[in-house]
């Protein structure tokens, strides 16, 4: 189908929304209670410093033209924020020393992130709804293994904030 002028990959609008739909239901489920109540909390904020890592990757991919700018910190990501303050916060919440407040913003913060990375990437795809056109587009996530970070980076960082959400909203009761 042609909208635009771009083809849209026939299962990626559906299969974005069904793995947003999956990641909030396993958050909210029997098992995302079960993770959100053993799982420390230091863990639950310290998981999402993977993302420091990814965000170097992402950059140095940039350089070499393989993603577009707008997928980095030169661009409109500024995800590498959360991944270095995980650690920060992390070690906080292990010593005790983090309080609620701290934990809540940190982690809508770091959603707000996740919100702007994910409507970037669908942004620069090589779809319709790419609007971003100065650079190459974002469909290395189209092919393997550089699927995996939508699947599963991006996914387990979104149930990873939603999992710390109900664990501090339980604690408040």
């Amino acid at each position: 189908m042609l909208l635009g002028g771009a083809p849209i990959p026939p299962r990626v609008a559906p299969y974005l929304a069904l793995t947003i739909a999956a990641c909030v239901a396993f958050a909210s489920s029997r098992a995302g209670r079960a993770l959100a109540l053993h799982t420390p909390l230091f863990a639950l904020v310290g998981f999402h410093a993977f993302r420091l890592p990814l965000e170097i990757w992402l950059h140095t991919m940039s350089g070499e033209g393989l993603i577009p700018v707008q997928m980095t910190w030169s661009g409109w990501n500024f995800d590498v924020l959360t991944g270095a303050s995980a650690i920060l916060v992390g070690a906080l919440a292990w010593k005790g020393l983090a309080p609620r407040a701290l934990l809540w913003a940190w982690n809508l913060f770091g959603s707000a992130l996740l919100l702007v990375v994910i409507s970037v990437a669908v942004t620069s795809a090589p779809t319709a709804l790419r609007m971003f056109t100065d650079g190459p587009s974002l469909d290395l996530v189209f092919h393997a293994p550089f699927n995996w970070i939508a699947t599963v980076l991006v996914s387990g960082a979104l149930v990873g904030h939603v999992v710390l959400a109900r664990r501090l909203l339980m604690e408040a009761e």
